[in-house]
């Protein structure tokens, strides 16, 4: 095996164990430090998740700026409604919004909630 392959592989095997540290035995309280599962991790890299599925409501109607994007629509609509009926409320917002406002909206959420 070349010097190459060998420090590849070194590097792959590092990287299974951090992860698998970080996974078990962590509590990653940053959240850009947390690691995704393996569900995440197969859905990212998926095709979906690098496509532009924006959309609005316009007239009572998803109106969605992209085509193609139909699998995505139907995913969403079904995770809508899940997200209802756990947390019984009417309406549910999946778009992400980023940074402070996003903790605070659910750092209010789950305190509520709880």
């Amino acid at each position: 095996m070349s010097k190459l392959s060998e420090k590849i592989k070194n590097l792959v095997a590092r990287i299974e164990k951090n992860n698998l540290w970080r996974q078990t035995e962590c509590i990653n309280l940053i959240p850009s430090e947390t690691t995704p599962s393996h569900l995440v991790k197969l859905c990212e890299i998926s095709d979906p998740a690098g496509r532009y599925a924006e959309h609005r409501t316009m007239k009572g109607k998803e109106i969605y700026f992209y085509q193609g994007i139909g699998f995505i629509s139907e995913v969403e609509e079904e995770l809508r409604k899940e997200m209802a009926q756990y947390f019984d409320c009417p309406r549910v917002e999946l778009r992400p919004i980023s940074g402070q406002m996003a903790n605070e909206v659910v750092f209010k959420a789950v305190v509520k909630f709880i």
